[in-house]
């Protein structure tokens, strides 16, 4: 699928404050659809070379890229974000969101005993889900209420903030269901770049904010709707289907 990175970069220097971004992206077939990979794949790069070109981002926030569709993978081992390659997916197969789920707490967990061995100061890891599908492999809807209990305990226990971004298709009262209702956005228009540059902003924040103090955290963009704004256009769609 494209030339992968199959070593792990470990932490620059000891005692380095470090931030690790799991991105997990939805690329199975129906991904294909309305040009949403070509889009992903021109949003998650530009992303990443704004976190080249900022300094602290550059060295202090390291991503782990896993892609899922019939199966699961990681593309981009932790690493910082100077190390990162640029993705470059195509779309095919089914929606393996169960295995993306847990082959990304295998990679935080193990991130995470790095960066306490050698002593780093470490953010919260964050989980971004990016998905247009239903939880679905081998011909069958998968059953995510284990997934939805392990986010739950590893919030609790602020091992990882998970968020889920769903574009049109994307299953979302069963997104609600894994992550809960405050945690699931939907992408308008299918708006990956406002949604990538919110997050360079987010981790540019963040490496400018001593771990342990408030975040300052812009809006995120008009396109990215929460769940009362997504309740709030199925009932306007609804209205005007009576009112035509």
């Amino acid at each position: 699928m494209l030339n992968q990175r199959m070593f792990e970069e470990p932490p620059m220097a000891i005692g380095e404050k470090k931030q690790v971004v799991v991105i997990k992206l939805d690329c199975s077939g129906s991904m294909s659809y309305s040009n949403k990979i070509a889009m992903l794949n021109k949003a998650a790069n530009r992303m990443l070379e704004k976190c080249r070109a900022d300094e602290l981002v550059s060295k202090n926030v390291e991503f782990i890229i896993i892609i899922y569709n019939s199966n699961a993978e990681v593309i981009q081992p932790a690493a910082p974000a100077a190390k990162c390659m640029e993705i470059n997916l195509s779309a095919s197969g089914e929606t393996n969101a169960k295995a993306a789920h847990y082959l990304s707490v295998e990679e935080v967990t193990k991130r995470s005993k790095v960066h306490e061995t050698l002593g780093c100061t470490a953010y919260t890891p964050l989980v971004f889900d990016f998905t247009d599908g239903v939880p679905f492999v081998n011909g069958c809807r998968q059953d995510m209420s284990d997934v939805a209990e392990d986010i739950r305990k590893m919030k609790s226990s602020n091992k990882a903030r998970f968020f889920a971004f769903g574009v049109e298709g994307a299953d979302f009262e069963t997104l609600e269901n894994i992550y809960g209702q405050d945690y699931v956005f939907e992408l308008e228009n299918y708006d990956f770049d406002g949604i990538f540059n919110w997050m360079f902003k987010t981790v540019r924040s963040i490496t400018r904010t001593a771990p342990g103090e408030d975040i300052e955290i812009e809006a995120l963009p008009d396109t990215v709707l929460d769940s009362e704004e997504r309740k709030e256009k199925k009932r306007k769609k609804l209205k005007d289907l009576f009112n035509r």
